[in-house]
C-alpha cells in the first residue's frame, strides 16, 4: 500500500491529482491524505478540525465521493 499526499485547495479540480496517484500506482492500493496550507488566526472561535471540516464545499464533496466509488477497489482510505 501507498500513502499519497494530495496538496488541495478543496477545487474540484484539485482532485485530478487523485486520479493522477491511481494512474501512477495500478497494481497498489492507495491511502490518500489530503494536505492544505492555512493560516490560523490568532484568536479563532474555531478549533483546527472544525475549520477544516467546513472548507470543502457540496461540489468538492461529491466529485470525491464520485471518485471514490469509480476507483473503490484501488482508494483505501482518504484523510483531510
Amino acid at each position: 500500500m501507498k500513502t499519497v499526499l494530495i496538496p488541495t485547495d478543496f477545487s474540484e479540480k484539485s482532485l485530478q491529482l487523485i486520479k493522477n496517484a491511481v494512474l501512477h500506482y495500478p497494481e497498489e492500493s492507495i491511502h490518500l491524505v489530503l494536505a492544505i496550507g492555512y493560516k490560523m488566526p490568532l484568536i479563532s472561535t474555531l478549533s483546527k478540525s472544525k475549520l477544516v471540516s467546513n472548507l470543502p464545499n457540496d461540489a468538492f464533496k461529491t466529485r470525491l465521493s464520485e471518485l471514490r466509488l469509480e476507483h473503490g477497489s484501488k482508494i483505501t482510505d482518504v484523510k483531510n
